[in-house]
């Protein structure tokens, strides 16, 4: 009998142990993100955003609508943004290579040119105009049902084509707040281009007067200026401890000089928040002086991180960092690669976690505030006749035959985070839409419910 019990006592050891040594893995992955407490003001509010491209009109001319509130911007009366790059149509201008025959036929449904529309998939409301209340109003209701509650505009460029086009947005906004309805808040995202000396049209003087070609550090100041004075109190714009919030693109083009300066002076006369991208074709992170300019960042689009298993296999390209993925080569178990995920009966690679874990990590110990994002997809080959960039909305190596966008949610929600950002609404131009379309519907309107139920329920 005490033979028996012995040998009971041995195999309950035995199996303890290999029940502790089975789950060290997840706490090892518990212990990385349990460490990591953001305090950083930006992160005692839970929000979830999503980028919004108000580029795209048709031969509507809305000017007028809403009680006289809308104007369309520029002079983009005609045909805009709906066209390969290659069509004047592209940029903002009336002229368009559309025959009568072809607008009858897209306005009634009864063709769909994705090559000439430079569109991955096709809108569910058709080649819509953004200055049209009835569908800025379908978009806030979607984005409403998908849990949404901040909509970055990306309404950099030209001051008369931008700037009238947030007014929009606010004008919608206040008609519904008098209704009752509810909206997502409005900010913006300054893009600052891959040509950083490029010329734009706007204010010349500090104080708002004058009026010609600006770059560089007066561009930057007088962009944000202007959207911070018109709007910076509005009760419809993003706020965080009463200061207005806003983003960047791309935000290393200027170069450091520059936005030093530009971050000067917007600071001497402004109260804000602005959280920047950084990731875009760079090889590593950061350094210390450019984390000081600014409060939190966020990598605008991880798709250099996501690799497709077929039809189109794809390679690391100027959307990948994988500095982000080398750094985590430590033996502290604070710094450790994720280890591989096991979903639905499949292996699948770790790049997305680690990332995700990996700046989180930087950011939050140099003090500043980090949020991750998720893609569905992506495709821009309406616009550019390659595959690197390409990345399917399954199938990839990372999330195997699961939804890429249910894998990313996934992965980010595992980091904890106070935010998470959609990359996009409808850049439809990039494939990266979660909008209703043709193709899927209401599919990842859907989608991004259920994830953001989780998120704030968690």
């Amino acid at each position: 009998m005490a033979e028996r019990g012995t040998a009971r006592l041995s195999w309950g050891v035995a199996l303890c142990a290999v029940v502790l040594v089975s789950l060290i893995p997840f706490c090892l992955e518990v212990y990385q993100d349990a460490t990591i407490v953001q305090t950083h003001p930006l992160a005692r509010e839970r929000h979830v955003l999503t980028y919004y491209y108000p580029w795209f009109h048709n031969a509507t001319n809305y000017t007028g609508a809403l009680g006289g509130a809308i104007v369309e911007p520029g002079n983009a009366t005609g045909w805009a943004r709906w066209g390969s790059p290659d069509d004047p149509c592209y940029n903002y201008t009336s002229a368009s290579s559309l025959t009568q025959q072809q607008i009858y036929y897209w306005e009634n449904g009864l063709e769909r040119n994705y090559s000439w529309a430079s569109i991955a998939h096709w809108p569910l409301d058709g080649l819509y105009d953004v200055a049209d209340p009835a569908q800025i109003n379908r978009h806030y209701e979607r984005m409403n049902r998908a849990g949404i509650d901040v909509m970055i505009g990306d309404f950099f460029g030209d001051f008369e084509f931008q700037n009238p086009t947030m007014d929009n947005y606010m004008a919608v906004s206040a008609n519904r707040t008098a209704a009752g309805k509810v909206s997502p808040k409005i900010t913006f995202m300054l893009g600052t281009s891959w040509e950083s000396d490029k010329e734009w049209w706007g204010p010349t003087n500090r104080n708002g007067s004058g009026w010609g070609p600006i770059s560089g550090v007066d561009y930057i100041y007088h962009y944000v200026k202007s959207y911070l004075d018109a709007h910076g109190n509005d009760t419809h714009f993003f706020r965080v401890d009463g200061k207005p919030v806003f983003f960047t693109w791309a935000t290393y083009v200027p170069g450091y000089d520059v936005w030093k300066a530009a971050m000067e002076m917007l600071r001497e006369d402004y109260d804000f928040y602005i959280v920047v991208d950084w990731g875009y074709q760079k090889p590593g992170p950061p350094g210390p002086e450019w984390v000081e300019l600014f409060d939190g960042f966020v990598f605008y689009n991880p798709v250099g991180y996501l690799f497709n298993e077929g039809p189109v296999p794809n390679t690391p390209n100027k959307y990948t960092n994988l500095w982000w993925l080398d750094w985590a080569n430590s033996n502290d178990v604070n710094e450790g690669i994720a280890p591989e995920i096991t979903r639905y009966g499949e292996v699948q690679s770790p790049t997305i976690r680690t990332m995700f874990r990996n700046m989180k990590r930087y950011y939050t110990g140099l003090g500043k505030f980090w949020a991750p994002t998720v893609i569905p997809g992506y495709d821009d080959r309406q616009i550019y006749p390659h595959a690197d960039s390409y990345v399917g909305r399954s199938g990839t190596t990372n999330y195997g035959s699961s939804l890429t966008y249910d894998g990313m949610w996934e992965d980010a929600l595992s980091c904890e985070p106070a935010w998470v950002f959609i990359c996009s609404w409808n850049e439809i131009h990039e494939g990266t839409e979660i909008d209703a379309s043709v193709e899927y519907g209401d599919l990842f309107i859907n989608r991004t419910a259920f994830y953001t139920g989780m998120f704030r329920s968690a």
